[in-house]
């Protein structure tokens, strides 16, 4: 395994770390009354979401050639995480609602 191999898990983790935020900012910028907006937050958010989804294709074609395995699934992993943590969100929600 070689440096190369590790930057795509880099630059999943820091995707996902300004995702979460600049979520948070933003929500913070668009409910804060000096009116700043959240307009910057909400395109750093999609520019940090592109950059995973990147990272996700990147570790699945460097699966499927066998190539860095290991590493590949671990940023597979990192880049799944936000779905997750999303859909298991949504549950949570849903469940308090319908109490």
């Amino acid at each position: 395994m070689t440096f190369r191999a590790l930057i795509p898990f880099f630059i999943a983790l820091g995707a996902v770390a300004l995702m979460f935020f600049s979520f948070v900012t933003g929500i913070n910028a668009a409910l804060d009354a000096g009116g700043s907006g959240s307009l910057f937050w909400q395109v750093v958010f999609i520019l940090a979401a592109i950059l995973l989804i990147a990272t996700i294709v990147l570790s699945i074609v460097k699966i499927v050639k066998k190539r860095d395995v290991v590493i590949s699934v671990a940023t597979l992993f990192v880049g799944v995480m936000p779905l997750v943590a999303i859909i298991v969100l949504v549950v949570g929600a849903t469940q308090v609602a319908t109490r």
